[in-house]
């Protein structure tokens, strides 16, 4: 895939930063994405938006088990 077709993310949370590589849509970063994590044992569905105010490609964690409303636990 080319590289045009990805971008760096920055996944900021409690825990830090972590990047990861992710597709663009129509040449755009995601507004959104789910992200599986596993937290105390448990795997949980994380939703991580996109922070209009950022500098760069910055997501911040907008819910999940621990990160505010509607956590939700992937069995």
């Amino acid at each position: 895939m080319p590289d045009e077709q990805t971008y760096t993310a920055h996944l900021v949370d409690d825990d830090g930063v972590e990047t990861r590589e992710l597709e663009t849509i129509g040449g755009l970063p995601q507004k959104s994405f789910v992200l599986s994590v596993e937290r105390d044992g448990t795997t949980i569905d994380v939703v991580w938006e996109l922070d209009p105010d950022g500098d760069d490609v910055i997501y911040r964690a907008s819910s999940g088990d621990g990160y505010g409303e509607g956590g939700v636990t992937a069995e």
